[in-house]
């Protein structure tokens, strides 16, 4: 296990907290419901201290721990699959969702000496400070989800915010605004009908189109 260490960040991500791999760091902070997370992969070659990655993202847990069970039960995902590991929004795909676009692309090499890991710390800081910070300033409710979440058709839902993007549309759509969730609703249900029709063997329609359902009884007896 490499033993990379930390001093104390001394700028707001001092209120974050830290966890550590060997290959991984990740900061997180929970603002009640809302869970902010950055973080990046590293390694040490040698002398080398190599950082392939950062990357950022939100998990708004009232939305996860409400869907994921659902998938995970309808066979969509999983049996791995834990809510409050899922990203929300990812920083890569935020201009997609009508907000600001960042780049946290990064390949650095440091001299791996205890007396050089603050050059490390201080790049951690500078794209927290330059980027992540600003990403989630962006997100601070679930009911911002509501707006560039309604203008998202499936595929888009997919490629933004993964297997499970339609069924996330389906409840903040339904928390906020009943209409579009109903043509939604029903026109989910008829696209994994139709498709159920074209393709019998095609299992994924159908448990899609069971997962809608559940969802759908989920839902309605929430939120009524």
């Amino acid at each position: 296990m490499n033993n990379l260490k930390f001093e104390n960040f001394s700028n707001a991500l001092g209120e974050f907290q830290l966890s550590m791999k060997s290959d991984y760091f990740e900061f997180s902070k929970r603002i009640d419901s809302i869970r902010y997370i950055f973080g990046g992969s590293f390694k040490i070659d040698r002398n080398k201290l190599i950082c392939n990655q950062f990357n950022a993202g939100i998990c708004f847990e009232e939305l996860e721990d409400f869907i994921i069970p659902t998938l995970v039960e309808a066979q969509v995902l999983g049996k791995s699959a834990i809510a409050k590991e899922q990203w929300t929004v990812k920083i890569s795909k935020n201009h997609l969702l009508g907000k600001s676009k960042f780049d946290l692309a990064v390949y650095d090499e440091i001299e791996y000496d205890k007396s050089k890991i603050s050059e490390f710390q201080s790049k951690i800081e500078e794209a927290f400070e330059g980027k992540v910070q600003l990403f989630f300033s962006e997100w601070t409710s679930i009911r911002e989800l509501q707006d560039p979440f309604q203008k998202l058709n499936i595929n888009e839902c997919t490629n933004v915010l993964g297997d499970a993007g339609i069924f996330k549309k389906l409840y903040v759509l339904r928390k906020y605004n009943r209409e579009r969730y109903d043509i939604f609703f029903d026109f989910l249900i008829n696209n994994f009908l139709e498709a159920s029709k074209n393709d019998p063997y095609e299992v994924l329609f159908k448990r899609y189109n069971h997962a809608v359902n559940l969802l759908g009884k989920k839902l309605e007896s929430t939120f009524n």
